[in-house]
């Protein structure tokens, strides 16, 4: 019902199924692409509120531009702070969230926050994908851990020419943080590995983040000396 009323609030044409009960995040996602029939695909969580009229056509005007693979907003919780601006991708295949703790009226790095921008992955919160894009490059990984899934599935769209674009101008309040599923250790090292292995050249670096940045955090900050 909440999903219906969330829809109501925009202006494009939609068509609503829902995920299996207790089936993986990938297995969902995958499970809803196969029974719908629209040229985009929104994955909207059940814990995630979008703001606001109008806030689909927001996030799929991007796809006005054929090289766009996946665009998703400003991520934030319930107190309004912000949980990311995309995703930066560590060298162990672990993401980073981009300017997790400031407040959606700061300006982040070089007004990060203010402006939308390529990113090398995205919360699974809210996204919105292309049907097209997922046929040609493959289904969501159903093995691996919902943060993990998405990064996986952005890493490839990427890896395709295709651009992971983080939307500034509108914001999502989730009540439940990615980081939760690091409670399953043994789940989440095993996803890892397998990010490492599908996509080795995160052992390179995140193209969005320099080497100089501390990534104990994805504030932009500089290393201090000696680390």
């Amino acid at each position: 019902m909440r999903t219906m009323a969330l829809m109501r609030l925009c202006r494009v044409r939609t068509q609503v199924r829902r995920g299996t009960r207790n089936a993986s995040f990938g297995r969902a996602v995958n499970e809803a692409i196969a029974r719908s029939a629209g040229d985009l695909v929104v994955i909207l969580d059940e814990d995630c509120n979008p703001p606001g009229r109008g806030w689909l056509d927001d996030l799929v005007a991007p796809f006005a531009r054929p090289e766009v693979g996946c665009v998703g907003p400003l991520m934030c919780d319930q107190d309004d702070v912000i949980q990311s601006v995309g995703l930066v991708v560590r060298k162990d295949g672990s993401p980073l969230p981009v300017e997790q703790g400031l407040a959606p009226v700061d300006l982040g790095y070089m007004n990060v926050i203010r402006h939308s921008r390529d990113c090398t992955a995205l919360s699974a919160g809210c996204l919105v994908m292309r049907r097209a894009d997922v046929e040609r490059i493959g289904p969501l990984d159903e093995s691996l851990p919902e943060t993990l899934c998405v990064e996986d599935y952005c890493l490839r769209l990427r890896e395709h020419g295709l651009l992971v674009v983080c939307l500034a101008s509108r914001f999502a309040r989730r009540r439940t943080a990615w980081a939760a599923e690091r409670r399953d250790a043994a789940s989440w090292e095993a996803g890892l590995a397998l990010v490492r292995s599908l996509h080795p050249q995160v052992a390179d670096g995140d193209p969005y983040f320099s080497e100089a940045f501390d990534d104990s955090n994805g504030l932009f900050q500089l290393k201090k000396s000696g680390r």
